[in-house]
């Protein structure tokens, strides 16, 4: 999967390589830069766009927060005329490509993300006329995948600075902040209890879309670790005011009494106490204890029991967990059956039983793309992990001279490394790859991966600002440019 390509050295080669060994890389080639190519460089390198359009970026974050809160729900009727959905959508793609032709780009930047989410929707469009139903690959594919991998281009060229990825981000928190409150009032008025058959009844959530509790489950889940980093990185009234943020998204999807939720929040845990507080063990457990303990007192009446079935399926009174393991065998039956060309995307439920999605992500995308698609699939959640973690290496070795903006990056890519871990065990019990979910989380990644290794150039010994690749022009790993 990782070939020598990826060592140091390969900055100036437009490929991908750890921030660190970027940084090794700019160092050496700075020193073998004379004054006068540098001089050169300088007089013939006009000076670098701080980012790309400001306009599209405009668009893409309305579209974001639109994308959330979601305005046909909120004014049911108001929008059936005018659909300012996909006005905004177009309007931004529009904005984008002129942009980039305007400035000479080209239309996207292909770091492997990319080259992988390309793979899957080519295996996506060819598997369609295969399938038994190919109205239902197209169906799937235009009513949300296509509109997923364009959103995904867009966020991976746009977010190409710091204050992008920043409030992006931030805007994720205050949509989730409004799904979880929805969430929370309806638990709080009655909407979570036992009926008279003693089954559980469930909250819905705000709008049509979040009325699945699995769905507002893995949602707030995928939000609440950018509360608990911008908690972790600012000061006085803001730390309090995003901590209390990620604890109201916590609660959410404790009250959802989703299982799926419950662990990823667990894999959250886990994954921000061990990294978070590394060098700080005592603190961290101190503090793991006091979360538990409070965890255990809000803890809603049932929501032991419905956790309990996660190991013991036959204390199910719904039969859900019985009937996910019986949706797990036949999965796994498709899957033998067509490793190679797969039934084609949203044809799962033809071969499942009673026509139900898989609940999980992985038998889905393998028994549908096959397993060159699962493939992609899994190098698309598990490579920005690598990538992460020597960017979190990296900057974990020079913390005794840390910069606010390198201990905003550290723990920035703390909190990526648990929300994808949250997406991988989330996705073991719902079918979601073809939403949005992961696909704004790798963006984010390689947005964050871009900026790093800019901000790591132009702090390099030798290599002025006019002479460096800006994050958002050009190449993924583009080199400083020199005068012939």
């Amino acid at each position: 999967m990782f070939t020598d390509k990826d060592k140091a050295g390969v900055l100036f080669q437009g490929r991908e390589a750890s921030a660190a060994a970027e940084l090794r890389a700019v160092q050496n080639n700075a020193n073998a830069v004379t004054p006068s190519d540098n001089a050169a460089a300088q007089a013939n390198v006009p000076a670098a766009k701080s980012a790309s359009s400001g306009v599209a970026f405009g668009g893409l974050f309305l579209f974001t927060m639109m994308l959330y809160i979601r305005p046909n729900d909120l004014v049911p009727g108001a929008f059936e005329t005018f659909q300012i959905v996909k006005i905004v959508a177009i309007f931004t793609i529009l904005a984008y490509i002129g942009s980039q032709m305007s400035r000479g780009n080209r239309l996207t930047v292909w770091p492997l993300e990319m080259k992988m989410l390309a793979v899957i929707l080519l295996l996506a469009i060819a598997f369609t006329p295969l399938a038994v139903s190919p109205q239902t690959s197209i169906d799937t594919l235009s009513d949300s995948f296509f509109k997923v991998v364009t959103i995904f281009v867009l966020m991976l060229n746009l977010i190409d600075t710091r204050a992008r990825l920043r409030s992006f981000m931030k805007l994720l928190i205050f949509c989730g902040v409004f799904v979880a409150a929805s969430a929370v009032l309806n638990y709080f008025r009655g909407a979570t209890a036992l009926n008279n058959s003693g089954e559980l009844v469930r909250i819905a959530g705000y709008g049509t879309f979040f009325s699945n509790p699995n769905e507002l489950a893995m949602t707030v889940n995928l939000i609440m670790p950018f509360a608990v980093v911008f908690g972790l990185t600012s000061r006085g009234i803001k730390r309090l005011a995003f901590f209390l943020m990620a604890a109201l998204l916590a609660f959410a999807v404790v009250v959802s009494f989703s299982r799926g939720g419950f662990l990823g929040l667990v894999a959250i845990g886990g994954v921000l106490m061990w990294k978070a507080g590394r060098g700080k063990r005592l603190v961290t457990i101190l503090a793991g204890l006091l979360i538990a303990g409070a965890f255990v007192v809000s803890m809603p009446s049932g929501y032991g029991d419905r956790i309990f079935t996660i190991l013991h399926n036959s204390e199910d009174k719904t039969n859900s967990a019985q009937e996910r393991q019986q949706l797990l065998a036949r999965g796994l039956d498709v899957i033998v059956h067509h490793p190679i060309i797969g039934v084609g995307v949203g044809n799962y439920g033809i071969y499942s039983i009673r026509q139900l999605v898989a609940h999980n992500s992985y038998i889905e995308v393998a028994a549908e793309l096959g397993l060159a698609g699962f493939a992609a699939y899994l190098v698309l959640i598990f490579a920005p992990l690598r990538k992460l973690k020597l960017i979190e290496r990296d900057l974990y070795a020079r913390r005794a001279a840390w910069s606010p903006t390198e201990r905003e990056t550290y723990y920035i890519s703390v909190g990526l490394q648990a929300v994808i871990i949250s997406y991988a065990v989330c996705s073991f019990f719902q079918s979601a790859e073809y939403s949005w979910y992961l696909y704004y989380l790798v963006a984010y990644t390689a947005s964050l991966r871009r900026i790093h290794a800019s901000e790591a150039l132009s702090r390099a010994p030798g290599i002025s600002p006019t002479t460096a690749q800006p994050a958002g022009d050009g190449a993924l790993w583009s080199a400083a440019r020199r005068a012939p």
